[in-house]
């Protein structure tokens, strides 16, 4: 299952640095982040054995994914990937892994709106939710 979340991950991120607003700016931009969105999709096939290895990897490359494409979403798909984390770790520990998303949301207003913001904020809680959910 992580394998081919991680290959679905992986080819959400490479079609969103290629066609959304504001993406990298040279060929340097886009190789960058093409290791970005690898290290992010990664770590979903990471989760089981690393799961706190997985997540810092997950939010490290979803801040370049922010810096250099920031159309992909909140730090990335940072979102993905906690709600893998969510569902391999406990609440005490994945509500601060959350609480650490949501509070760089306020980021999304040097470039946007409101609105920004709260997308910004409503995908790492969705992403949350769903590994609650399904949490074994």
């Amino acid at each position: 299952m992580g394998l081919s979340a991680a290959a679905a991950l992986f080819a959400l991120l490479v079609t969103l640095i290629a066609i959304a607003p504001g993406g990298p700016h040279s060929p340097a931009g886009y190789v960058l982040a093409l290791a970005c969105a690898a290290i992010q999709a990664g770590a979903i096939a990471l989760m089981l054995r690393a799961p706190e290895l997985s997540m810092t990897l997950g939010v490290l490359a979803g801040v370049g994914l922010e810096l250099l494409s920031p159309g992909t979403g909140w730090l990335g798909q940072a979102a993905a990937v906690l709600a893998y984390y969510a569902m391999v770790r406990p609440p005490a520990r994945s509500l601060w892994v959350l609480g650490v998303l949501l509070s760089g949301t306020p980021w999304k207003l040097v470039r946007g709106d409101r609105a920004d913001v709260l997308l910004a904020a409503a995908g790492p809680a969705l992403g949350w939710t769903l590994g609650e959910l399904a949490r074994r």
